[in-house]
């Protein structure tokens, strides 16, 4: 069997926003990958797979929401990586409700004021961070506690998977 070499050659003349797209399915469809292994591998049950499939999966929607961003504005590259700007942006470009989905990875602050929520967000870390990494950046423990289903997030999965073919096929 003739071995075939995969390289970046092959979408050099994909438009950049489809080539967001490309890489968000990528990243889901990695994340499922390891989410289906969890549930057929006793070994694989553990913490960094879990986290493993939850930065792929919280990284896949940041690069489809950019690539939705970038379709309609070319320009508007966003050089962060925080999901809930993202959103908002999003659904601004967006705004008709056949555009709309509920992404995962949001945080709700039920209860405080905007200017306390505004706080809050910019001390969030940013999951496709949290997940990427096992201690915080001076080496501590992240000041929050994780757990994770596999069954249950492989299903978040594939919606999420039926919303980018439903929005990318409407954009």
């Amino acid at each position: 069997m003739a071995t075939e070499f995969i390289g970046n050659w092959q979408i050099e003349n994909v438009s950049v926003p489809e080539r967001f797209f490309l890489y968000a399915k990528a990243y889901l469809s990695a994340s499922e990958a390891i989410c289906r292994d969890m549930l057929e591998n006793e070994k694989s049950q553990n913490w960094p797979s879990a986290s493993v499939a939850l930065m792929l999966g919280a990284h896949s929607l940041e690069l489809f929401l950019k690539g939705a961003i970038l379709r309609k504005e070319p320009k508007a590259i966003a050089p962060h990586h925080r999901l809930w700007d993202l959103y908002e942006q999003y659904l601004k470009i967006y705004p008709a409700p056949c555009f709309f989905f509920d992404p995962p990875f949001k945080t709700e602050f039920l209860g405080f004021s905007e200017g306390e929520i505004e706080i809050f967000k910019k001390k969030q870390p940013i999951p496709s961070i949290v997940y990427r990494y096992p201690v915080d950046k001076p080496g501590e423990e992240w000041k929050s506690g994780h757990a994770f289903e596999p069954r249950g997030f492989l299903n978040m999965l594939s919606k999420l998977r039926t919303d980018y073919e439903r929005i990318e096929s409407a954009i």
